[in-house]
C-alpha cells in the first residue's frame, strides 16, 4: 500500500513515466522469451525515432530521473522475472531517445559454484548508469554487436 501512496504523490509526468517504464519492461520481458535474435537487434538500431542523435546539452538531472524510475520499476516487477536485461534494453532505448549517449553492455563471469552468471548495464560517459553491481568489475563483457550505436 506505502508504494501505491508514493505512487499517488507523483505529479502527472512522472505517473506516466512509471507506467511508461513498467509497460516497455513488460514488453521486452516478452520480447526477450518470444521474439528471434534477430528481430530484437532491429528493435535495438535506432531508426526514425531519432535514437541516434546525441545531445551534448542533455539534463544529467534527466538522466537521473530516468534511470531511478527503471530501477524502481524493475525492483517492483523482479518477480515477474524483470531483471537485469530488459531493464538494460529499456535504459538504452530510452536515454538513447533523450538524447543520452549510453553503451549497452552484457559480460559474464563464474561464480563460487563455477556456473556461468551474466550480466546487463549501461555506461555513460564511462559510468555505470543503470546495473551497477559491487562485483560488476568482475564481470567480462562481450564485445559491442556490429551495427549497434556507441
Amino acid at each position: 500500500m506505502d508504494r501505491l501512496r508514493k505512487f499517488m504523490l507523483l505529479d502527472g509526468k512522472d505517473k506516466r513515466l512509471y507506467l511508461s517504464v513498467i509497460l516497455s519492461l513488460l514488453a521486452t520481458k516478452a520480447a526477450l522469451r518470444f521474439v528471434s535474435p534477430k528481430r530484437l537487434r532491429a528493435w535495438l538500431v535506432p531508426g526514425a525515432r531519432g535514437a541516434d542523435r546525441i545531445d551534448t546539452t542533455a539534463d544529467p538531472g534527466e538522466l537521473e530521473r530516468l534511470t531511478l524510475a527503471i530501477e524502481r520499476s524493475g525492483r517492483l516487477l523482479a518477480r515477474a522475472g524483470i531483471h537485469c536485461l530488459p531493464q538494460a534494453l529499456v535504459g538504452y532505448q530510452l536515454l538513447r531517445r533523450k538524447g543520452f549517449g549510453v553503451e549497452l553492455k552484457i559480460g559474464v563471469r563464474k561464480d563460487a559454484h563455477d556456473r556461468l552468471v551474466a550480466h546487463a548495464w549501461l555506461v555513460h560517459e564511462g559510468d555505470v548508469v543503470l546495473g551497477g553491481l559491487d562485483k560488476l568489475p568482475l564481470f567480462t563483457p562481450f564485445p559491442w554487436p556490429e551495427g549497434l550505436p556507441r
